[in-house]
């Protein structure tokens, strides 16, 4: 499991810094809410995806599928 930053998250889903910040704070409460812990300013790139329903798109880095 891989844990992406501010930097990664504005990648994949193409949006400004303050919005993925957001989104960050939002997946985090949601983790926080199913009792996962959550280590700030961070989030799992697979848990990104699935709620954007990404997991069939290529990584940007890679260009392997997720």
């Amino acid at each position: 499991m891989k844990l992406i930053r501010n930097k990664d998250v504005r990648e994949i889903l193409q949006v400004s810094a303050s919005k993925a910040s957001a989104v960050i704070r939002q997946l985090q409460a949601e983790m926080k809410e199913q009792g996962y812990l959550v280590i700030e300013s961070r989030i799992p790139e697979e848990y990104l995806r699935k709620r954007f329903m990404l997991e069939d798109e290529q990584d940007t880095k890679g260009g392997k599928k997720k």
